[in-house]
């Protein structure tokens, strides 16, 4: 695992898998034994995740363009800094992303934690 990866309650990895930087395995799942994940929620790939995927290298909020502070998923699925999703759609009831209706009560707050 790397630094920065995190396994949210309930999550556990095998032997020799590996989450990406900035990966959130959620609840339940299990990372099978030498598999590469990344993204959230967590999802397997195969090969070279930069070449594959180059506009996902890094995580950052869509709306401030940093590394989410205080963590928030909408119901779609897009993951913001809490105070800027909770800006977003106390203005505009949607995702800043999707458009998709949106309010606080339907976004759920991300807890990373980290394995020692």
């Amino acid at each position: 695992m790397r630094a920065g990866s995190r396994l949210l309650s309930g999550a556990s990895m095998e032997n020799s898998s590996m989450l990406y930087e900035h990966t959130l395995l959620t609840s339940g799942d299990v990372a099978d034994a030498g598999a590469v994940y990344s993204g959230w929620p967590a999802k397997q790939i195969d090969g070279p995740w930069d070449e594959k995927y180059p506009e996902d290298i890094g995580l950052v909020c869509p709306i401030c363009h940093v590394v989410p502070q205080g963590m928030a998923v909408t119901p779609g699925g897009h993951l913001f800094c809490e105070s800027c999703i909770k800006g977003a759609v106390s203005e505009h009831q949607k995702c800043p992303l999707c458009s998709a209706p949106a309010a606080m009560t339907n976004c759920v707050k991300v807890h990373p934690s980290s394995m020692a």
